[in-house]
């Protein structure tokens, strides 16, 4: 991280929510470089890659029983993807501080944290903690399949890269359809992941399986908790006609937890909630109130 140059010459950071502290409104927090500020006093330079480019990573989490949940889990994949990119490492312990500030800066109800490594310009390295309220997801999720591949060859395919823009708009479209996440298909027509989640199914044998990460699905931090705490749970590649003959299916991640699909397309899933995605759920739980 390097000395910021004056206000001037930043482009400001689009706030992330209401910063105004009139009217009882609250300020919305940030950390940034080492200092908990304003949201709207949070500058970012307007030539910096990170920006331009996406160049970048990022860890989205909850605060969970006095901490960042499972941090040590986010930090390993932030570590990866930024050796990928080839970009400089940043110590956990930073990580920790950052996201223990902007908690401690914001609302009690705000447990969403993010961090965000991202290059500036001259090679310099800049971090951002952000902590907003959890998104409510429903008890039960409707999905639909994407009409947008997923390209399992991409050089960015398991890193968690600020470049979203395809997943958003893959969101975007499933939520214009009355869907709340989508499902993307690779190249090879392999379901892979959802747009922020991913993937667990039971199949018609009643086998518990996972895409593998060679389709293209992220590493997620939540996906690899339930293959831990369900070994007979397995990956495999998921077609199409498996999402039509399953019998149970829910998705995973850091903000979701284990999370029920109720529908694919419109179709309803034969068991909802069931014992798998039940015995995944309070496995996740388990291992999260370990102290």
């Amino acid at each position: 991280m390097g000395e910021l140059p004056p206000p001037g010459k930043f482009l400001q950071l689009v706030r992330i929510g209401l910063c105004a502290t009139k009217d009882g409104m609250e300020t919305e927090w940030v950390w940034l470089d080492g200092e908990v500020m304003p949201a709207v006093d949070a500058r970012v330079r307007a030539n910096s890659p990170g920006f331009m480019l996406g160049l970048g990573v990022f860890e989205t989490l909850l605060w969970r029983d006095g901490g960042p949940a499972v941090l040590s889990r986010h930090w390993r994949r932030l570590s990866s993807g930024l050796s990928r990119l080839r970009l400089p490492p940043v110590p956990e312990g930073i990580m920790r501080d950052a996201l223990a500030q902007v908690y401690a800066a914001s609302a009690p109800a705000r447990k969403r944290l993010r961090f965000t490594v991202y290059l500036g310009s001259a090679g310099s390295l800049h971090l951002l903690a952000t902590c907003t309220e959890p998104t409510k997801w429903p008890e039960v999720e409707s999905v639909m399949v994407s009409s947008w591949k997923h390209n399992e060859h991409s050089p960015l395919v398991g890193i968690k890269c600020t470049s979203y823009a395809a997943n958003w708009m893959a969101h975007r479209e499933a939520v214009a359809a009355g869907f709340g996440e989508a499902l993307l298909l690779n190249t090879k027509d392999q379901v892979c992941e959802g747009t922020g989640s991913n993937l667990f199914m039971v199949t018609a044998s009643g086998d518990l399986i996972t895409p593998p990460l060679s389709s293209g699905c992220l590493p997620g931090v939540t996906r690899e908790i339930v293959l831990e705490a369900l070994p007979t749970a397995s990956e495999r590649s998921v077609h199409l006609h498996d999402l039509a003959t399953c019998s149970e299916m829910f998705l995973t991640s850091s903000t979701r937890g284990v999370q029920p699909v109720g529908w694919v397309d419109g179709v309803a899933v034969p068991v909802v909630n069931g014992k798998w995605t039940q015995a995944a759920r309070e496995g996740l739980m388990t291992l999260l109130h370990k102290p």
